[in-house]
């Protein structure tokens, strides 16, 4: 038996309607446990989703779920290009690795050296900073919408506010690399140095120093929401009479801002193990979790995020724009990995997570759900100090 339990907040009271869409054993064969997972977004009139998985070179599983636009009722495929949110920063990091590497800059170079424009904080900001979400700089997009902003409705903004708002910023809020904030402003700002020091807007440097030497025909970094991308999937929000167009997030050039498809960004990851383009050095780099000041480890490198899963060793980034989801996690010591991109506001892209353990799972230790769930079962409430919440 099944026990629906619907619990409201405080005092509130209104009616709820429940409808279950599915009602069956969660699937054991990790293909069939995708399709499950998936189903909320492989419907004819929703937004929809992709999941590819790799290992050594071969494809696994790739499939798309659901409508890629829901306007022309075009169907979400692995070739539908997808904005990938802040799963961009890693190739931002890379380009700013690129530069150092061909001797255009250096990653302990004052930012100032590069963007004499910015203020002077008392306190020397490095570009290795600005790759490591350790900078000190406040977050622009925070700011935008406390004033009003709506960037959830589309609402303007030009890459050259970053310039003016971090001029409006009386003091760091943390000394540079003594605390790690994530941080849109300082990656936006690492494109603009990446522009500075090769001479070219970031979007044709990294088509012509990354994208193409690769072969990474179906990348591109959007400029602005104004830009065309062709065979790119719609974003969509839900609302109360159904889905709505969202649009792009703008400004978001080396935050976010590049579209790509799931076999592009297989093409990239490899590429970290056996480089084409860099080499193995960077990689290592922007694999190995920063360190900061007081010697604590971020779990953070240079655009990607170092970890665990279940004792294997996982490189990964998610993103988000307004309503573009996305994630990509690389498992080094197997040569394998996983994506899952959706053009849905609701979708969790986290999910690639249970799926790659599902594909991996003979390479992973074994799962402690089990015995987790027994200590939660014997948790006396009554008997907790209030106190150690804090």
């Amino acid at each position: 038996p099944f026990t629906v339990q619907v619990i409201p907040f405080e005092e509130e009271i209104g009616g709820f309607t429940i409808t279950l869409l599915r009602l069956e054993e969660v699937e054991t064969d990790p293909k069939k446990l995708a399709d499950q997972l998936m189903a909320p977004y492989d419907l004819d009139d929703t937004p929809g989703g992709v999941i590819h998985v790799w290992k050594d070179g071969r494809t696994l599983y790739s499939k798309g779920y659901g409508m890629a636009n829901l306007a022309y009722g075009i169907t979400f495929e692995p070739e539908t290009r997808t904005n990938i949110g802040s799963t961009s920063k890693q190739f931002t990091a890379f380009a700013v690795m690129l530069q150092a590497d061909r001797g255009h800059l250096s990653l302990d170079d004052d930012i100032r050296i590069h963007v004499p424009e910015l203020p002077e904080f008392g306190e020397v900001i490095t570009v290795r900073h600005l790759i490591t979400h350790t900078s000190g700089l406040r977050e622009f997009l925070n700011l935008l919408s406390m004033s009003g902003r709506r960037l959830d409705h589309g609402d303007w903004i030009d890459r050259s506010e970053l310039i003016d708002i971090v001029q409006r910023q009386p003091k760091l809020q943390n000394s540079p690399g003594a605390e790690w904030n994530y941080n849109n402003t300082a990656f936006g700002l690492a494109a603009l140095i990446v522009e500075r020091t090769s001479g070219q807007d970031f979007h044709v440097f990294m088509q012509e120093s990354v994208f193409a030497p690769l072969g990474m025909t179906e990348t591109a970094v959007r400029p602005s929401p104004e830009h065309i991308i062709e065979n790119r999937s719609e974003g969509y929000a839900p609302s109360s009479d159904g889905f709505i167009e969202t649009g792009d997030l703008g400004g978001a050039v080396g935050a976010g801002a590049i579209y790509t498809t799931v076999a592009d960004l297989q093409t990239w990851v490899e590429n970290y193990a056996t480089p084409r383009v860099g080499n193995v050095d960077i990689f290592e780099q922007m694999m190995t979790s920063y360190v900061l000041t007081d010697g604590e480890e971020t779990g953070y490198g240079y655009g990607l995020q170092v970890d665990e899963q279940r004792g294997l060793r996982r490189i990964h980034h998610g993103g988000a724009d307004v309503a573009h989801r996305s994630m990509l996690a690389y498992y080094p010591s197997i040569n394998a990995g996983i994506t899952a991109q959706s053009n849905h506001a609701g979708f969790d892209s986290n999910v690639a997570f249970r799926i790659a353990s599902a594909f991996f799972v003979d390479d992973m230790e074994a799962d402690d759900q089990g015995s987790e769930a027994a200590a939660t079962e014997s948790f006396d409430a009554t008997s907790y100090e209030p106190e150690r919440f804090d």
